[in-house]
């Protein structure tokens, strides 16, 4: 079971989609309640809005293959070449913002369109099945007070049982957050939910005469009150244990293009990925250690623009890399595929900043048949892009490491350019400790390098989190980064 090897402040939650049922599948595990499955319909909005456009999972896919596509086109040496005016570079901007601005709204959409009040399958507050119970309790007699107000509720029946409430839906319910825009249409979602599984039990009632604005603000004033109260006593989002609280999504075949950590409500959480709950569970019952304490920096493999072709991201980074104790690697040339292979088996990192995923350079075959590939940061475009061959699983470059025992592996999903995207390496490795400015640090921050009382370092996925917003088109490139395996911190 997933759960016995889960940290307790974690939350594992697979998405599917079913051609069939043209529905969204979400399964989530997590120590406060059972596994749980929610099919979502991928239509459901259209019920709120008479004439609202259709937007199914088709649409989305094709979307996003559509921005991915153009904002290659506008990167190829093809069209680049042609920029020569401040007046073209004012043109070709313009291109990649709108691309941005609708990548964006995509993401948008898919959190308000198809996920709507039923976000919280995603959310990762830490709630007691205590909390959720007591909870359950007072929306009960709200919902029963509410029904018993209405001229045709059947009363010969007496009042309905809280335990025809789900503890899940209470749990959905108390992860939303109250001050979202949304949170009364939110609200609204998993009350209609909520009423239709009552009726399932044999209380039936009509929905028109029920005042449902009165009961969702009831319920809403009863989840602000919730919230204000962790807060007070310190166990909010933003509380010092929030800081150790991890999503890990389990995305299925078609599922796994999408970048679900960049959707609004799940912008600045710690969010890795992996291909299965199978895998997931050896990951985490063979590195408990590591993740625990951290890995060490004390020796890694770097390979730099290994083209040769990107000259300023070698000067950005060539000399930094070198600095670094234990480090060794190759900048500027090819490296043979023994000299990957033995940085990837002696040392306890592996960093590839050039084209690609560095595949051209080793084999996948090389890949999968090692035990126990470090922790690798594979930072060039599409390293962390799967291909689908009909109905079998989709594979990679990134699946090849984790065949081989990659613990935590860092990706892109789609192209990126290159000065964004060493904005973000930087920017990422510089608030995980990795690369350390010192020329930008007054004498204060300099003393508290050595101070080893306390340790204040970040889990990478925090980290890739926090860096996104650094890249100038936020969501065309931003986006892009995604972790595979632990969110792991670097030791002190």
């Amino acid at each position: 079971m997933i759960t016995s090897v889960l940290p307790d402040n974690w939350i594992a939650v697979s998405i599917a989609y079913s051609q069939v049922s043209k529905s969204l599948l979400f399964t989530r595990y997590s120590h406060s309640l059972e596994p749980f499955t929610l099919q979502l319909p991928l239509t459901k909005s259209m019920s709120r809005v008479l004439g609202q456009n259709n937007f199914d999972f088709n649409d989305a896919s094709e979307e996003l293959v559509s921005i991915i596509q153009e904002s290659k086109v506008t990167t190829s040496v093809e069209v680049t070449s042609t920029v020569k005016t401040s007046e073209d570079r004012a043109e070709w901007w313009g291109k990649r913002r709108v691309l941005d601005s609708r990548l964006e709204k995509l993401l948008s959409n898919i959190e308000s369109k198809w996920f709507g009040g039923f976000k919280g399958i995603l959310g990762n507050t830490d709630i007691t099945r205590e909390e959720i119970e007591s909870m359950k309790l007072k929306i009960g007699n709200i919902v029963n007070k509410s029904l018993s107000t209405m001229p045709h509720f059947n009363k010969a029946s007496g009042s309905f049982d809280n335990n025809d409430i789900d503890l899940y839906i209470i749990e959905l319910m108390l992860q939303l957050s109250v001050e979202d825009p949304r949170a009364g249409e939110n609200v609204e979602d998993l009350v209609f939910f909520m009423l239709d599984t009552i009726s399932c039990f044999g209380q039936r009632f009509a929905y028109d005469e029920l005042d449902l604005d009165q009961l969702c603000s009831q319920i809403k004033s009863q989840l602000k009150v919730f919230h204000g109260t962790r807060s007070l006593t310190g166990l909010s989002d933003s509380s010092e244990d929030g800081a150790n609280r991890h999503i890990v999504l389990i995305p299925f075949m078609e599922c796994h293009r999408f970048p679900w950590e960049s959707m609004p409500c799940l912008q600045g959480k710690s969010i890795s990925r992996m291909p299965s709950l199978t895998m997931l569970y050896n990951v985490l019952k063979a590195n408990n250690k590591l993740l625990e304490d951290g890995v060490s920096s004390s020796s890694g493999y770097y390979v730099i623009n290994p083209g040769g072709d990107l000259k300023n991201t070698q000067k950005n980074f060539q000399d930094l890399f070198a600095e670094l104790n234990g480090w060794n690697g190759v900048a500027g040339v090819k490296p043979q595929q023994q000299e990957i292979k033995d940085g990837l088996t002696k040392t306890n990192m592996y960093v590839y900043i050039g084209h690609g995923g560095g595949d051209q350079y080793i084999k996948s075959k090389a890949l999968k048949s090692m035990d126990s590939i470090p922790p690798t940061l594979l930072l060039g475009c599409s390293s962390g892009r799967l291909k689908q061959e009909g109905v079998f699983p989709p594979y990679g470059t990134a699946y090849n490491y984790l065949l081989g025992g990659c613990p935590m592996l860092l990706a892109n999903l789609w192209d990126v350019t290159d000065k964004d995207i060493d904005k973000f390496t930087f920017e990422l490795l510089e608030k995980w400790g990795l690369l350390v400015d010192y020329d930008s640090l007054d004498s204060f921050k300099l003393s508290l390098l050595g101070d080893d009382d306390e340790d204040s370092s970040l889990d990478i996925a925090t980290c890739i989190a926090q860096s996104r917003s650094v890249c100038k088109l936020k969501y065309l490139n931003g986006a892009a980064p995604i972790l595979y395996g632990l969110p792991l911190k670097l030791s002190s």
